[in-house]
């Protein structure tokens, strides 16, 4: 089965997709490209979003490296978004939790097209603004690592996706998703406005324990 809409291509081999899929992508995911300048893509480059069937899934992980990178997951980014479908997953995995994680993609997605913006070459930027985005707040962690660390080694952090909820709201409560938008291909500036941010995090991290000791 195939949905379209102005941006989305959502495709399966069941016979229908997930309700909350659909809602997530007619609701958050297009305000979003919106918010990115994207308002619509003609058919032939509409983003396409592959519900997989597990095995399908896991042997597209392997053919792009994915598995590569993390222990476990959901839902990836490459030339598309590739999900395991709702119905293979386990039944512990909430839909609203589910809806996210295909967002979060959706964001990279969206992330890239609209600057051109390697991933590579900022990762602490994408995870940062997909998971603030996509609204995947966790437990706050009870230290930060140092601004190399995150910047430079992201995916060995401990807490990397908790600590990237928290950046990436201080990022876009200090400067916007406009001005953030508009610098990415800049990546002098970016890293600058950065390592001050995560600074003025880290500051407000170290406040907060010692108020609670």
């Amino acid at each position: 089965m195939e949905y379209t809409n102005s941006i989305f291509r959502v495709d399966t081999r069941h016979d229908q997709i997930n309700n909350s899929v659909l809602e997530c992508i007619n609701g958050r995911a297009v305000d979003l490209a919106y918010a990115f300048g994207i308002h619509a893509l003609p058919s032939d480059l509409k983003l396409c979003i592959h519900l997989c069937e597990y095995e399908q899934f896991i042997e597209l992980a392997d053919k792009f490296g994915i598995s590569k990178q993390y222990n476990e997951c959901l839902a990836f980014c490459y030339d598309a978004i590739y999900a395991i479908e709702y119905t293979y997953i386990d039944a512990t995995q909430i839909e609203d939790d589910y809806c996210k994680i295909i967002l979060h993609e959706c964001i990279h997605l969206l992330q890239h097209i609209s600057t051109g913006l390697m991933p590579i070459k900022a990762i602490w930027l994408y995870e940062s603004i997909a998971c603030y985005l996509a609204d995947q707040k966790m437990n706050i962690p009870a230290c930060l690592p140092s601004w190399q660390s995150f910047h430079s080694d992201f995916y060995s952090i401990k807490d990397n996706y908790a600590i990237a909820y928290l950046f990436g709201k201080e990022l876009i409560d200090n400067i916007g998703l406009e001005r953030i938008i508009e610098i990415q291909d800049n990546l002098k500036e970016l890293n600058a406005i950065g390592y001050r941010v995560y600074k003025e995090l880290q500051n407000k991290s170290i406040l907060n324990h010692h108020q609670t000791l």
